[in-house]
């Protein structure tokens, strides 16, 4: 048999022992330039490149690369299709009501997978929907996850399926009013 402590450690013994574990603020110190910007200290400033006294090469202030990226469109569109390269396509769908619609179809040699971002506003309510849709198949049947789902109103609007139909897969939508539309982003 394994060898036992005598007795239980006490809690100011096993909190003297886990002390140095908390959570410490980040050393924090001011940059010398005219914005007076808080920096970490032994790390560039993201404003005006200086780095212990000398700016850095290069064009400052650095630009955002989120800002330079286009809207992949409004989701009140008129039915679209734009391809970005082989592997992503931007599509929107109009006029999505209570019957099943497609949303997205690609032949099932093309992919194994796909990843799709989506935005969906419903007319009526007006109310959006966002959210993150992955497909994978086997080349007979099609598997779905959906997450990230936010909306603006209580409940979800729109329904999206995933089947195979002709070799081809497909994602479908089907809104729970009479006027719904979306817009999604595919990668594959």
């Amino acid at each position: 048999m394994a060898p036992l402590p005598k007795k239980k450690h006490t809690r100011a013994r096993k909190g003297g022992r886990n002390a140095h574990n908390a959570i410490k603020l980040p050393a924090l110190s001011i940059c010398p330039c005219s914005r007076r910007e808080v920096i970490q200290p032994h790390i560039a400033c993201p404003e005006c490149g200086n780095f212990k006294g000398r700016t850095l090469m290069g064009d400052w202030p650095q630009v955002n690369l989120l800002e330079q990226l286009e809207p992949v469109g409004a989701a009140a569109t008129p039915a679209s299709a734009s391809e970005d390269s082989d592997n992503t396509a931007t599509k929107t769908k109009v006029q999505i009501g209570t019957s099943v619609v497609n949303i997205d179809t690609w032949t099932t040699s093309s992919y194994w997978s796909a990843k799709y971002n989506y935005v969906a506003y419903d007319e009526v309510n007006s109310e959006m929907q966002t959210g993150i849709i992955h497909i994978v198949h086997d080349s007979t049947t099609a598997y779905m996850s959906e997450y990230g789902k936010t909306e603006t109103g209580s409940t979800a609007f729109l329904t999206f399926t995933a089947d195979i139909s002709g070799g081809y897969v497909r994602l479908r939508g089907v809104g729970t009013s009479t006027t719904n539309s979306v817009t999604v982003f595919r990668t594959a």
